[in-house]
């Protein structure tokens, strides 16, 4: 749903004990990655979430230039993401998916948080959207919207936050940031 309704802010619905921090992120490698698939995690990641969704998903680590699947730690990947693969006009499939998994209240480190600067347009946003998500900066989606910028090349990103909600952002939305 969150990939069919890029922008939109979709709120997980979880019955029962409350869940561990990252239990959505978990959730969605087990649902979206198996042994025949990569990923890279972003720095903090590494060393303790690595093993857990090798072991989960059954997929191998890998560096962000070879990875099906990158996960970022927070708002930014500072640059990083523009090393993820982006497919070719033969396999445009063969771009990365990013996933970007926020706290609950993100610290505005200059480079901007407020989803007011970017406007979303494209296949499933009816009318031009501010992402309904806020924690990603701006400078992240400036890459994102220059990475694809040559659709049907580039990556898809959703973003994760509060272990609650859910947003999609396909490659075939155009991201533009003022």
């Amino acid at each position: 749903m969150a990939a069919s309704h890029p922008g939109e802010r979709h709120t997980v619905d979880r019955k029962g004990p409350p869940v561990e921090k990252n239990a959505l992120l978990a959730d969605i490698a087990a649902c979206l990655m198996d042994h025949e698939v990569t990923f890279a995690l972003d720095g903090p990641w590494n060393s303790s979430m690595g093993p857990a969704v090798s072991r989960r998903t059954g997929a191998r680590a890998v560096e962000w230039d070879r990875a099906d699947f990158v996960f970022v730690c927070g708002g930014t990947s500072l640059s990083r993401i523009g090393q993820a693969r982006r497919g070719s006009l033969a396999y445009p499939d063969r771009g990365a998916t990013v996933i970007y998994c926020l706290d609950e209240s993100p610290r505005d480190d200059g480079s901007g948080l407020s989803c007011e600067r970017v406007r979303l347009t494209g296949p499933g946003v009816e009318r031009p959207l501010h992402p309904q998500v806020e924690g990603v900066t701006m400078d992240e989606y400036r890459l994102l919207g220059d990475m694809n910028r040559d659709y049907p090349l580039g990556v898809d990103a959703f973003v994760i936050k509060e272990n609650r909600y859910i947003m999609g952002l396909p490659r075939s939305t155009h991201i533009e940031v003022n």
